[in-house]
């Protein structure tokens, strides 16, 4: 039997998800789940792989893989600094896919405390057409300050019913984090009609109120 701190490598779910998008097309999906307990840090990755899309496939890899090794390098620095706790870092694949894009969104979980984790989001958005990776500027046909006005005004409705004492506050830390920054804007999922825009907490309001979605009619 394996010990939980033995890495399950390269363990393909290859019951090869076959998820439904909104245009009843199905995409060929195969998981790679990887997880381990190491003294310092509990992980697990699901990398997904589109077979039909060989270098979107490259693309997810790379990054995630990147973005996971360099959390472990500062998770493993941490620890020897103060033991006391265990760092963690989870991410969870979903498929958001229509018939024109290949709509990638990763949900990533990491350690901010005893028992607690931040949320944060990867997305990845392949144009069927162009064959490539697309950027919101693309998608959107926006400029930065469009998309920061549109964005501030959206989050600032959405959080309308916020207290009297407090809406100086939260208005003040919106125009703050959502600025001309286009990297602001960079996780979303699109379709011919839309494009749904995500922001983890604290980076387009505070904290507390949580993720943040916006929808934008194109």
């Amino acid at each position: 039997m394996l010990k939980k701190s033995q890495i399950i490598k390269s363990f393909v779910l290859i019951f090869s998800l076959l998820l439904f998008s909104s245009c009843n097309e199905k995409e060929n999906i195969s998981i790679n789940l990887e997880q381990e307990n190491l003294p310092y840090l509990q992980y697990s990755l699901q990398l997904p792989e589109y077979p039909d899309y060989p270098d979107l496939s490259v693309k997810i890899n790379t990054m995630l893989r990147t973005d996971f090794e360099k959390y472990k390098d500062f998770a493993q620095l941490e620890w020897e600094y103060d033991p006391s706790d265990i760092y963690t870092y989870r991410t969870l694949f979903e498929d958001h896919s229509n018939k024109d894009y290949i709509n990638i969104l990763i949900r990533k979980f990491i350690y901010c405390g005893p028992g607690m984790e931040d949320d944060y989001f990867i997305t990845f958005c392949w144009d069927k057409r162009l064959n490539k990776l697309v950027t919101i500027e693309e998608v959107t046909g926006f400029t930065s300050i469009e998309l920061m006005e549109y964005c501030r005004k959206y989050v600032k409705s959405n959080l309308k019913d916020v207290e009297p004492q407090s809406r100086n506050y939260v208005d003040s830390y919106i125009d703050h984090e959502l600025n001309e920054n286009l990297n602001n804007y960079s996780h979303f999922t699109t379709s011919k009609k839309t494009v749904t825009i995500y922001f983890a907490s604290g980076n387009s309001a505070p904290k507390g109120f949580g993720p943040q979605e916006i929808i934008l009619k194109k």
